[in-house]
């Protein structure tokens, strides 16, 4: 399909802010007025969470001052449209990658108690957040490595 008519399709479904995601995107790795591109690249140039938000990074400041929005209400909208899961496992792989980069050794040698127990609460909320997922909750060989980083907070 040829790119431009998908753009079309994405913006008469999506809010305006996706639409310009997606195109922002797609310009960065195709000519989108006259390349075309198969459902499956699609799937897989927005079903990887990491990517795109790599892809949207430079366009942060659009998504969230001018339209209030979020990668991730971007994220779930495309998928949606794409029929992409979008509790999958790329996105669990790239928010326990997140909380696994955190040293927990620095956030308690902290010498703020208010800035500490801020910190631990957000790391906490991130962990809830993968727990509370469909991919999380379906995939119990893959609950060992939260509970592993859970347990090392406590």
């Amino acid at each position: 399909m040829k790119i431009q008519i998908f753009l079309d399709d994405i913006e008469k479904e999506c809010s305006e802010i996706t639409f310009l995601c997606t195109k922002h995107i797609l310009k960065k790795l195709h000519d989108v007025d006259n390349d075309t591109i198969s459902q499956e690249k699609l799937v897989e140039i927005f079903s990887d969470y990491k990517n795109f938000t790599i892809y949207l990074n430079d366009y942060a400041g659009v998504i969230y001052r001018r339209y209030t929005s979020s990668i991730d209400e971007i994220y779930i909208e495309l998928c949606k449209v794409i029929n992409v899961e979008w509790d999958n496992e790329k996105l669990f792989e790239h928010r326990l990658n997140k909380i696994g980069k955190i040293d927990l050794r620095t956030i308690l040698n902290l010498d703020d108690d208010d800035l500490k127990a801020d910190v631990i609460e957000k790391y906490q909320r991130q962990i809830d957040i993968i727990m509370r997922s469909d991919f999380y909750l379906n995939n119990p060989q893959r609950q060992n490595e939260v509970l592993k980083i859970k347990n090392s907070l406590i």
